[in-house]
């Protein structure tokens, strides 16, 4: 009997049960509202983007450290040309070429230079310090120049 008894409770142990014990068993709860397959999510609204050459095109008067005045040009097309007139303090130059915005920075690569500082091909680069809808500034990289344009009407 014994034997029997052995043969009984191994039998037992061999046996599968049909539900996970406790401790893997996984709840999923039921949905609270029903949910239309035909009916798309809302779409993502999406801002357009804008270039940041926008703001910076048109007439803007320059006031350079505050002496010297100046007129910058800005293409919708990223062509600039800054002028200045003869003063007291320098002769008159132009300088023109490419212009284009990546960040806070400004950069202006020379194709024409009759000023006697900026050389043909070189990029200058202006931080943009602060900046509204009338004006801005801008400092160059050793902040030996600031510059304040301020936009010009329409008809000049």
């Amino acid at each position: 009997m014994t034997r029997a008894l052995l043969l009984l409770v191994l039998m037992a142990g061999c046996t599968s049960t049909t539900s996970p014990p406790p401790s893997t068993a996984v709840r999923i709860p039921e949905a609270k509202g029903e949910v239309d397959p035909a009916t798309p999510p809302p779409a993502v609204r999406q801002e357009p983007l804008v270039d940041p050459l926008d703001y910076f095109v048109g007439s803007w008067s320059g006031r350079v450290n505050g002496t010297i005045d100046t007129l910058l040009e800005v293409s919708a097309d990223g062509h600039y040309r800054v002028t200045s007139e003869d003063s007291s303090r320098q002769a008159g130059c132009e300088l023109s070429g490419r212009f284009s915005v990546d960040g806070d920075t400004l950069h202006l690569q020379v194709a024409h230079s009759s000023c006697s500082v900026e050389s043909i091909g070189s990029t200058l680069e202006r931080t943009i310090t602060s900046r509204n809808e009338r004006n801005f500034v801008v400092v160059s990289p050793d902040r030996s120049l600031t510059v304040l344009y301020r936009r010009r009407a329409p008809d000049g």
